[in-house]
């Protein structure tokens, strides 16, 4: 049972939240916004938001990981961070998989020098690799990722933004997965 900080009060009600910005909770730099699926506790009594049940949080960054992967805007040093972080690994590491120095690696991630295209499809085709072990009912050809076309970020005016809501794959409904609600153009 949840306390109410501001009145004291127990009596909590649940609604489903329209979009919930999930983004500082998994750390991306792009916004990732979740439809109608997260759940927000609230106090019956005053209305305080007390806290927020987020479905399926571990695969939401394996989620977000792949289907930032699979678009084909050109990576920047936030972003291949966020892409080394999902996978768990030390720069170093992730480094040496790349066949490039750590020290050079460290410019990518720190926008000092941009990541070749070679390299930047050996890392999605690395995210995707790794994650589609984990989370099922992606539909990810990996050849499609490595054969990408890179585009340019100063070709595309919009920034990439990650809108998802949960659906239902399975008709007894046991099995739910994530889908882009946006078409990222």
């Amino acid at each position: 049972m949840t306390k109410c900080k501001s009145c004291g009060g127990v009596n909590t009600n649940i609604q489903t939240v329209a979009k919930f910005d999930a983004s500082g909770l998994l750390g991306s730099p792009f916004k990732v916004f979740m439809h109608n699926a997260v759940k927000e506790k609230v106090c019956a009594d005053c209305g305080e938001v007390l806290g927020h049940i987020v479905p399926m949080p571990e695969k939401l960054i394996a989620v977000a990981a792949i289907v930032r992967a699979c678009d084909a805007r050109k990576l920047n040093g936030d972003e291949i961070k966020f892409l080394r972080k999902s996978l768990c690994l030390k720069s170093k590491i992730l480094a040496e998989r790349l066949g490039v120095s750590p020290e050079q690696f460290s410019r990518f991630e720190n926008n000092k020098i941009v990541i070749s295209e070679v390299y930047e499809k050996l890392l999605r085709g690395e995210v995707c690799l790794h994650h589609l072990e984990n989370v099922q009912h992606i539909d990810v050809d990996i050849r499609d990722v490595i054969g990408m076309s890179i585009k340019s970020a100063y070709s595309i005016s919009k920034p990439f933004v990650l809108d998802l809501a949960p659906i239902t794959v399975t008709d007894d409904q046991q099995v739910r997965k994530w889908q882009n609600q946006r078409q990222v153009a």
